[in-house]
């Protein structure tokens, strides 16, 4: 989760030790500047659940998504609900923490964090633009933005992202008077958007890097053994 504050509960920090408890059609997807490397499946989007918990998705390999669903709830995930390339779940900040951990199936981790009607580039902004940043990082993190679509009316996924990226820059710019800076290599925050005949979802994206990098390659790679 990294930069990104979660406003999780105290003790939260110290979550790396525990146990977890026991137990369609094609898609376009393009980037600012480079490839998307997990383009993001998402189901309808959900609003905000009423008791706080935060609304996630999980995207994973096709044909995985049972046994992700499966293991969501083994963590501790409400609501799990299955979906073309992926999971979406409701949970606490701990539970977030837990599955990008513990997690042998999820490709990334992600929390919505906007949704609304889109059918075109300005609507994409407005509901960016509206979204509260804030509440998550600040003006002097470095920022990616990427975009995939399924049936989406919008023309150009290149200027979706554009859009996208303004907006988010915009609103801080207007607030503090800094635009975050983009870095697509190494971003300490990472926005996913995805498009579909009607409505847009936004994420951020709690995971960094694909949660297969997870911690198991050393500062210094040695020669392979083949």
């Amino acid at each position: 989760i990294g930069s990104i504050c979660l406003n999780a509960p105290s003790g939260v920090a110290d979550m790396a030790h525990d146990r977890p408890p026991s137990s369609g059609a094609s898609r376009r997807t393009r980037p600012a500047t480079a490839p998307v490397r997990n383009p993001v499946s998402s189901p309808s989007p959900r609003p905000p659940s009423r008791n706080g918990d935060l609304q996630l998705f999980a995207p994973c390999p096709r044909g995985l998504e049972p046994a992700l669903a499966e293991e969501l709830a083994a963590l501790g995930a409400n609501a799990c609900r299955v979906t073309g390339g992926g999971v979406a779940f409701a949970g606490t900040a701990r539970l977030a923490m837990i599955a990008n951990l513990h997690s042998r199936i999820a490709s990334r981790i992600l929390m919505q964090v906007g949704w609304g009607q889109c059918r075109d580039e300005d609507s994409l902004y407005k509901l960016a633009r509206r979204t509260e940043w804030e509440r998550w990082f600040n003006e002097r993190m470095t920022l990616r933005v990427d975009v995939s679509a399924h049936r989406s009316p919008l023309k150009s996924l290149n200027f979706a992202t554009l859009r996208v990226k303004d907006a988010v820059c915009d609103r801080f710019r207007d607030a503090t008077g800094i635009r975050p800076s983009i870095d697509t290599r190494s971003p300490a925050v990472r926005v996913f958007t995805f498009l579909d005949e009607i409505n847009a979802t936004i994420y951020l994206d709690l995971s960094g890097e694909s949660l297969f990098k997870r911690g198991w390659r050393g500062a210094e790679i040695g020669r392979a053994h083949v």
